[in-house]
């Protein structure tokens, strides 16, 4: 699952954390995804949904730094995985160095990645997790270059997740498919009927444009995807619609 959270700000007024705290909680619960890339999460906004969904634990900081700022946290079922390895870099030229900004970034971006290895069957795989600038096409080009750029060359399956404040007709969005990433949405065999799967909503309900995605690579198939659109104990988790796959991923040479 790729789910932005929406940061808490007290001038979202009836959509304030506090009032859909649970119904985000509520998402996890309902779909029980086996990892989860997190964006625009603060760090009480992680607590609160390790609190409410059990199970869980959590990989990542914030993007000045330990608990500073914004989340790109990666969730994951701790009872099915081991954590092999983890990290994090900044999309900048200098990606080492936590809130370091480049390119006309309006604000620190970041990428938090971990490794990790299923219990039962033994195959491993790594998820990336980022948020690209929302104001600058060029630095979000540059960022989706580096992000490639620093994956391992491994031949072993890479799931991407975000919200990439880019459209399916974008240079980002062409990066990554020249990079050897796949769109979830274009492998899947089931998922609901609508026009362009449009993940941001602006508190409306109703899709405006698709930005978050699940980019894949070396998979066999996506048997289902959902863009998840219901309202949790009434209200809306999020300002974003969390985007679901099921993912069967080629095992690792």
């Amino acid at each position: 699952m790729t789910f932005n959270l929406r940061r808490r700000r007290w001038s979202d007024g009836e959509h304030q954390w506090g009032r859909r705290r649970e119904a985000a909680a509520g998402v996890i619960r309902r779909w029980r995804p086996d990892v989860i890339g997190t964006q625009e999460g603060l760090g009480d906004q992680m607590a609160d949904l390790l609190a409410a969904s059990e199970g869980y634990a959590m990989v990542g900081e914030g993007r000045l730094g330990g608990a500073e700022d914004e989340f790109n946290a990666i969730l994951y079922r701790e009872e099915r995985f081991d954590v092999l390895d983890r990290g994090n870099f900044w999309l900048s030229e200098t990606p080492d160095v936590p809130g370091s900004m480049s390119w006309g970034n309006y604000c620190p971006r970041m990428v938090t990645w971990a490794r990790f290895a299923d219990r039962e069957s033994g195959e491993r795989f790594s998820v990336y997790n980022t948020h690209l600038d929302h104001a600058s096409p060029g630095a979000r080009r540059k960022s989706a270059a580096l992000l490639h750029a620093r994956m391992p060359r491994a031949d072993e399956p890479v799931v991407l997740t975000g919200d990439f404040n880019s459209l399916p007709k974008s240079r980002v969005y062409r990066i990554l498919e020249r990079a050897g990433f796949v769109d979830a949405l274009r492998l899947a065999e089931e998922r609901k009927p609508e026009r362009w799967g449009a993940t941001f909503h602006h508190w409306t309900g109703r899709g405006l444009y698709r930005i978050d995605y699940i980019f894949l690579k070396q998979v066999i198939r996506v048997p289902r995807l959902v863009t998840v659109k219901e309202r949790e104990a009434g209200m809306l988790p999020s300002d974003h619609f969390p985007v679901f796959a099921d993912v069967e991923l080629a095992p690792a040479s």
